[in-house]
């Protein structure tokens, strides 16, 4: 076998969904796919395996090039595999444990965007998240226009949206170094705002 390709039943979804519950989640739960992954990256030495869509583009490019995959990208290919395989599993386990302070704790997280820094200039970051990130978040935010964030703009932005949720009207705060420096409340968002500015132009 010089090549597996596998796809995991949508487990994440599945449970995503209103209508489900513990029957067809267990439907949904993958028991061959996660083993043809794992034997396959385990056999990094001679097998390439692809658990990622947009994967498949780049191999077939390196296939046509070269008439084969090189052993770098199987490697990294195989790194990816054992990855996406815990996290599946990770998902499940969450999913089934008891829900109150269980005796072990898993956590799975997959990136959101790279930040132009971390906290300081110097120090590289990126922003992970949630696999079943929520809305009303900074997580499920979508940035519109701008440069890249930092992890200081992430934290301030979190502070902001967190801070403008204890409010039932139209709102705005305005956020510096994680401290609300103008918070309004007002009858549209444009009056919010421009009470927010007036606190500390």
């Amino acid at each position: 076998i010089d090549l597996v390709v596998c796809n995991l039943y949508p487990f994440p979804d599945t449970i995503a969904r209103e209508d489900c519950d513990l029957a067809l989640a267990l439907e949904n739960v993958d028991i061959g796919g996660p083993t043809m992954i794992r034997s396959a990256a385990k056999n990094v030495g001679w097998v390439t395996v692809i658990v990622d869509p947009d994967d498949y583009n780049n191999i077939i490019e390196e296939i046509n090039n070269n008439n084969k995959v090189s052993y770098a990208t199987r490697s990294k290919l195989s790194s990816k595999a054992f990855g996406h395989t815990a996290q599946y599993d990770t998902i499940i386990h969450n999913y089934l444990k008891d829900p109150s302070l269980s005796n072990d704790f898993s956590l799975t997280y997959k990136k959101h965007s790279e930040m132009r820094y971390g906290e300081n200039p110097h120090q590289q970051a990126a922003f992970y998240v949630e696999p079943e990130m929520s809305f009303g978040s900074v997580a499920g935010a979508r940035q519109v226009q701008g440069k890249a964030l930092s992890y200081n703009n992430v934290a301030d932005t979190d502070a902001a949206l967190e801070c403008v949720k204890e409010f039932t009207e139209a709102a705005c705060v305005i956020v510096k170094h994680a401290n609300p420096c103008g918070v309004a409340e007002a009858g549209t968002l444009q009056q919010a705002y421009r009470l927010a500015f007036a606190t500390d132009p």
